[in-house]
């Protein structure tokens, strides 16, 4: 999508700015014409940086809020209008060009594409909403949504934001005294003429080999780092990378919690299996987890049932197979893939805890064992020395 600046004069006479997204321009002037609008200016805008997409946190705010005005009864561009008037800038230049392009007879879920700024699940949900007639409803199911999202995503944070920190700091404190603390004490050690035993000779030699080394030492991680991000921006690396992600039962056990909660929320709004399926796999984030999807799709199109074919197309987790084939005898999928989206996300979550359980006190004594290390290496000529009467 390229972005064109334009000053257009309406009906009454009444000029007006401002910018217009469109594949060409000649779309753009199309657009601009079927508002009625005479074109005095019209110019594309340099390329920028994508527009980055709401977080979860403000998604389940905004279709919150829409949703509630919506059920007041104002219209569709005035609610968008009264949400613009006390968001930040960028949400305001998002939305306001929404309206216009819904105001000149574009459906709302192309309107909301266009931006890019919203995730593939939300223009779905959307969409469904519009051609249903119940935007509200399927706005409040999105707000629900994205705020277990972003509660999850915090618990996440939170439980290993603290083994991190104390991993980065052992790391820290192991340099300093190899490379700061121990090498002011070698002048002390050769002042003396005091016998360095074979631990503390390799410490200072390792010491000082970082204070020189070490620069050209941490280039090779870094051209490592860099390498690996060049290499999965191609469409090899990419699809090897996310290939190797979903082998991690960790990983595929997110990638279900999602496809679940998204499912379950499309078949709910009243989209058929196929339909809901298709949203689903565009909302997956991970290419092998797309293609597991499409092969699931291919499979129920050959007549396979929902059961069998997450489990063999999909290698859906035992948990989810098994709701899945309950939901669907009892005709409550929705319900069903909901639950099963929970008890994956407690399991998760127990896991995490027991992790952090592990990761903290291991990490500790991690800390504790190599500065211990270091301060014998320091105090060993020394208590050799004393013991000797020097």
């Amino acid at each position: 999508m390229k972005r064109y600046s334009y000053k257009i004069f309406r009906e009454d006479g009444t000029a007006e700015t401002g910018v217009i997204t469109a594949d060409t321009a000649q779309e753009a002037a199309a657009r601009l014409h079927e508002q009625g609008c005479t074109i005095a200016h019209l110019q594309e805008l340099p390329r920028r940086f994508r527009r980055k997409a709401l977080s979860g946190r403000a998604l389940s705010v905004f279709c919150r809020e829409w949703s509630s005005l919506l059920a007041a009864g104002l219209p569709l561009t005035e609610s968008l209008a009264v949400i613009a008037s006390h968001g930040n800038r960028a949400l305001r230049e998002t939305l306001t060009e929404i309206s216009r392009t819904v105001a000149s007879g574009q459906m709302l879920g192309d309107a909301f594409r266009r931006s890019g700024a919203f995730p593939p699940f939300f223009l779905s949900m959307i969409t469904v909403g519009e051609r249903s007639g119940t935007l509200p409803e399927q706005l409040a199911r999105l707000s629900v949504y994205y705020e277990k999202a972003a509660a999850m995503r915090r618990q996440w944070i939170a439980a290993l934001a603290y083994p991190v920190f104390i991993l980065c700091f052992a790391c820290a404190v192991f340099l300093l005294l190899l490379m700061v603390i121990l090498p002011s004490f070698s002048l002390l050690f050769d002042a003396l003429h005091l016998p360095l035993p074979a631990l503390t000779r390799g410490a200072l030699s390792l010491g000082l080999f970082l204070r020189v080394y070490g620069l050209l030492l941490l280039l090779v991680p870094l051209t490592a780092v860099l390498i690996l991000f060049v290499w999965k921006r191609t469409e090899s690396g990419r699809n090897q990378w996310e290939r190797f992600l979903f082998r991690s039962r960790f990983v595929r056990r997110l990638f279900f919690i999602r496809f679940c909660a998204s499912l379950s929320a499309l078949l709910q709004s009243g989209s058929p299996l196929s339909e809901a399926l298709a949203a689903a796999e565009e909302t997956a984030g991970n290419g092998e987890g797309k293609r597991r999807i499409a092969r699931m799709r291919e499979a129920l199109a050959r007549g396979a049932g929902l059961a069998e074919s997450l489990r063999r197309a999909a290698q859906a987790p035992p948990l989810v197979v098994h709701m899945a084939a309950a939901g669907a005898e009892s005709g409550e999928l929705p319900a069903f893939l909901r639950e099963a989206a929970r008890l994956l996300t407690e399991e998760t979550e127990r896991k995490l805890a027991r992790l952090k359980a592990v990761l903290e006190p291991a990490l500790l004594c991690a800390v504790g064992g190599l500065t211990a290390a270091v301060v014998f290496t320091v105090m060993i000529p020394v208590f050799t020395a004393v013991g000797r009467g020097w």
